[in-house]
């Protein structure tokens, strides 16, 4: 993106990797000063990451995977403009310097499932840490605004995920809505069914908080100790990526599982009604009230979790989730 303008290429993996070592892909020309010790961040990466719902939807009907397919764009580009004007650069003895940014690259990553060949599509961008400032020279983007930055993308694209007029438009053409979690309703139940990996972290889960429980006389661990744990039970025998993978027989697989699960998902549904409340019917002063009685729960529940991860303490193996973004 330079200057809200998104052009888009494709980079070879040799390519990536001289990208990835911020050099230009095409010409090798270095991009300002380089950073390549052990802990420099070389990208931040982010998740388009929807309810498995909007998976299992798009496999069902061809318009409704085009629709998907344009939600994501939609977001992706969402974020990318967000990025491009809430960023900074970063340069100069201590990052003293700021600059605003008028070009980042990002490399998109496009899947349809997940390693266990669950139906789950989801996008990774990874924004390379050197950016155009607006002085026209190659420097860092300021990761720690960047990190910061993914509460709110994460927020905005949640949002509009259960929002977007184009996809609910769609979803109502052909039966389906979305229920108060965000799912496609008529679909939730057999999420879970056909969620093989998640079925695995959760074992894997239950295991390792049994062990920590017996080996700390049955006691619960803490909110810190159980966030260790999940990126264990994340890491425990986690699947390879299959190497090759026929598409059409990927898809014929899922829909027949899908079948079995309810036959009726086979069956074009009727199209349902959309029901929207024009803002004027909305009390905006009772919104505002609810939006900060829910900032200040969160506040609260921040804090504790703040006063408990100072007085637990729980020794895990050294290694530890590399840097990213979260889910979006």
């Amino acid at each position: 993106m330079t200057d809200g303008a998104i052009a888009a290429d494709e980079l070879s993996a040799g390519a990536l990797r001289v990208w990835l070592t911020g050099h230009d892909p095409v010409t090798g020309e270095k991009r300002g000063s380089q950073r390549l010790s052990a802990d420099a961040d070389l990208l931040l990466d982010a998740t388009l990451n929807h309810p498995k719902s909007y998976s299992i939807a798009a496999l069902l009907h061809p318009e409704l995977a085009s629709e998907f397919e344009s939600l994501q764009n939609r977001l992706r580009d969402q974020i990318l403009t967000t990025w491009l004007n809430e960023l900074n650069a970063r340069r100069g003895h201590g990052g003293l310097i700021r600059e605003d940014i008028t070009r980042i690259e990002v490399v998109e990553l496009d899947h349809r499932r997940s390693r266990a060949l669950d139906p789950h599509a989801h996008r990774h961008l990874w924004l390379n840490v050197k950016v155009l400032g607006a002085d026209g020279k190659w420097s860092n983007v300021d990761s720690r605004v960047a990190m910061k930055l993914h509460t709110v993308i994460n927020a905005e694209g949640d949002l509009a995920a259960r929002t977007d007029p184009q996809w609910l438009a769609a979803l109502a053409r052909h039966g389906f809505m979305l229920d108060g979690d965000g799912e496609v309703a008529e679909l939730a139940r057999v999420v879970r069914p056909l969620s093989r990996r998640s079925a695995q972290i959760e074992a894997n889960r239950a295991q390792l908080i049994a062990e920590w429980s017996a080996e700390h006389d049955g006691t619960s661990p803490s909110n810190r100790i159980l966030t260790q744990i999940d990126r264990r039970a994340w890491a425990m025998s986690r699947p390879n990526k299959p190497a090759h993978l026929d598409e059409l027989s990927w898809e014929a697989t899922v829909r027949g599982e899908l079948a079995s699960l309810d036959a009726r998902l086979a069956v074009d549904r009727a199209p349902v009604p959309l029901v929207s409340t024009p803002l004027h019917a909305l009390d905006l002063d009772l919104l505002a009230q609810d939006a900060m009685r829910a900032a200040h729960a969160e506040l609260r529940r921040a804090a504790r979790e703040r006063d408990v991860q100072a007085s637990a303490q729980w020794i895990t193996p050294s290694a530890s989730p590399s840097r990213g973004g979260p889910s979006l």
